[in-house]
This record gives C-alpha cells, sequence and structure tokens, in this order.
C-alpha cells in the first residue's frame, strides 16, 4: 500500500523526482551600522596627511576682574595679548578587501542571487564600511612606512590624548597648546545623574552646543541611563526602588515605557544613541588609558569632524588569474578632529 506523508514530501529514495522548495532571497542577521559614516562630511583629502589649523580666543570665563582703559591711553601702555593658532594633523589608512570568484560560480543558478561576483562586491562593502566605522572609534595614529599601514587617529585617540591634559600635548608629531585639553571622566564607578551633568557642564565650560551634539553609549550604560527614572533608598537587602516619575501604563495598551532616549539636564539637551561598536567588554588601550567600550560614552559635536577621504570606497577590478574573476575594494580616509575641545567622554561608567 502507498503511503503519501503531505508533511515530509522532500526528495528521497521513494521520490527521486521531487525537488524541494527554497525562498528566493538570502536572510541576512548582521546589521549594517555606520552612523559616523551616515552623519560626517566628506571632504576630498589630496595627500597622505591631512593637516588643520586650530584656533583658541583665549578669553577666560571664569575671571570676574573688570577690564577698562584710560581715555588718551597710548599704545605702549596696552598689554599685548596673543591668541593661540596651532597645528594638528592625522594620517590616512588604507582599507582593502578582495573579491575572488570563479567561472563556474558565476554561471550557477544560485538562490537569491543573480551574479556571485556582483553579490560579494556588495557584501564585502557593507563590511568594509563598518570596518571602517569601527576604526574610526579605535584607530591610533601611524605615519606607518614599508611594512606597516598607516592608521589614522580614532575618536579616543583624539580624546584620550587631550583629555585632561594639564601642559603641552605631543600628538602625532605636533606640539599642541594646553590650552586645547578636553574633559574625560577617568572615575571608576557606574554612571549617575549628577555625573552625567557632571561631564555635560564641563563640555559646555567648553563650548559645546548641545542642540546639536551627538551621544554615542554601548548597551550596558545605555540600559543604566535609562535607569536614572528611578530613585533608590535603603541600602543592602533593604534596597528599593521606586519611580522618579509616574509612568502610567493605559489598560488597553499593556505598554511598559521603561527608556530614557532624551536626557534633559541643566546644560543642554542630551540624545542617547546606542551604538554597537561600544558594545565589546575586551579592554582597548589607548594613550595609555584603559577603555571598556561598553563602560564608556562620548559625546561630541559633528561640525567640527570630518572624514577625509582620498578615496572613497571603490571596487577596482583586477586581472583575471586563469579561472577566477577578482577586483579589488579599496579607500583611503581618516577622521579629522578640527577641535578636541568639541568631545568629551566617560570611561568606566558602567
Amino acid at each position: 500500500m502507498t503511503n503519501f506523508r503531505t508533511y515530509d514530501s522532500g526528495q528521497s529514495a521513494s521520490l527521486p523526482t521531487r525537488r524541494e522548495f527554497i525562498l528566493p532571497e538570502i536572510a541576512y542577521v548582521n546589521p549594517n551600522d555606520t552612523p559616523i559614516y551616515s552623519i560626517l562630511s566628506r571632504p576630498y583629502t589630496p595627500n597622505t596627511l591631512a593637516e588643520w589649523v586650530m584656533g583658541d580666543l583665549n578669553f577666560d570665563f571664569s575671571d570676574t576682574s573688570v577690564s577698562a582703559s584710560i581715555e588718551g591711553i597710548a599704545a605702549s601702555a596696552i598689554p599685548t595679548s596673543y591668541n593661540k593658532r596651532t597645528r594638528l594633523g592625522t594620517h590616512l589608512m588604507i582599507n582593502t578587501d578582495l573579491v575572488q570568484v570563479t567561472r563556474t560560480q558565476r554561471q550557477m543558478d544560485e538562490v537569491g542571487v543573480a551574479d556571485e561576483y556582483a553579490q560579494q562586491i556588495w557584501e564585502k562593502s557593507l563590511n568594509l564600511a563598518k570596518k571602517n566605522e569601527k576604526n574610526f572609534l579605535w584607530s591610533e595614529d601611524n605615519a606607518g612606512d614599508a611594512t606597516t599601514a598607516r592608521k589614522s587617529s580614532g575618536f579616543w585617540d583624539y580624546l584620550t590624548a587631550f583629555g585632561n591634559a594639564t601642559s603641552t600635548v605631543s600628538f602625532n608629531g605636533y606640539s599642541v597648546p594646553v590650552e586645547y585639553s578636553t574633559y574625560l571622566d577617568e572615575t571608576a564607578a557606574p554612571m549617575t545623574r549628577d555625573r552625567l551633568n557632571t561631564l555635560m557642564d564641563k563640555g559646555w565650560q567648553q563650548g559645546l552646543n548641545f542642540q546639536n551634539a551627538i551621544t554615542f553609549v554601548g548597551s550596558e550604560l545605555k540600559k543604566i541611563i535609562s535607569g536614572f527614572g528611578m530613585v533608590y533608598s535603603g541600602s543592602g537587602a533593604t534596597l528599593s526602588a521606586a519611580p522618579l516619575n509616574e509612568r502610567n501604563i493605559p489598560a488597553a495598551a499593556r505598554t511598559l515605557i521603561d527608556a530614557i532616549d532624551i536626557y534633559e539636564g541643566d546644560f543642554g539637551t542630551l540624545y542617547v544613541n546606542k551604538n554597537r561598536y561600544l558594545t565589546g567588554t575586551s579592554t582597548v588601550t589607548i594613550n595609555s588609558k584603559s577603555i571598556v567600550p561598553a563602560n564608556s560614552m562620548m559625546i561630541f559635536e559633528p561640525s567640527y569632524f570630518q572624514i577625509g577621504e582620498l578615496q572613497p570606497l571603490t571596487h577596482v577590478p583586477l586581472a583575471k588569474d586563469g579561472d577566477y574573476t577578482q577586483g579589488m575594494l579599496v579607500c583611503e580616509y581618516c577622521l579629522i578632529c578640527r577641535n578636541p575641545k568639541a568631545i568629551v567622554g566617560a570611561l568606566n561608567a558602567a
């Protein structure tokens, strides 16, 4: 007697002519988050070294003394003041990937792929963009040589070099006056409202415009900031939490909103953005500072940062190698920080 099971109708020895059905699309789970690439402008930079000039008006807002001049004062009696201009720079780095596909692969009928070569260009371009995004955070400047790749300074290279500087900063071969130092909170303790307000206060004193600023945090720090909506009392076994503000949950909606994405502080509005490149738990050492990505945050004004490009992400066809079609994906770029005072940050904050 013949039995046919509709729930098991794939190819088998008893059903040699029945073929499987495969959905015609490929499902990708790996997200393509590249916020820095999306936010910053990309001026053409026709050299392997990008340089720029920074200016400091050298005005002390904390000075309460009154300045006034006598009527008819002689020029020789006027004290001379100097505004401190200085040059800064970083090297451009090259990032590449290889696309290599056999003639057979290009001729085969593949699921969700019209041309294997074009598909690999698309996939590897996305991965290369994510590698560049990672470099914008974690790269340290290196002039390179015949055996060492050039590297650009990333956000944390600028922040840790100029953070809390008390004297002239030697950076990438430049001597930068202490007036260009920025604030870096290095306290090893969880983030609190007071600590975040202090960070914003220091940024405000440096001239940061929080209405235009961007905040990047990892997932752990984001959860801590969302906890600002609770107040705690007691200690140890008696520690209890209560809402700082009432949180209404409509019965019909059955939705609990328990997140803080916009923090309104005394010094401006902070949009708290999760960044996938700040989720790692392995320590990164930059300028002798130990950084755990998941426990760190940065606030910066994007108008002071640019991606200098000698060559944007480009596909370059290469000569055939026997039965292969091949090409190279290449880009050459750097992260330009027009003024280190446009960024502040915190370490060990989760």
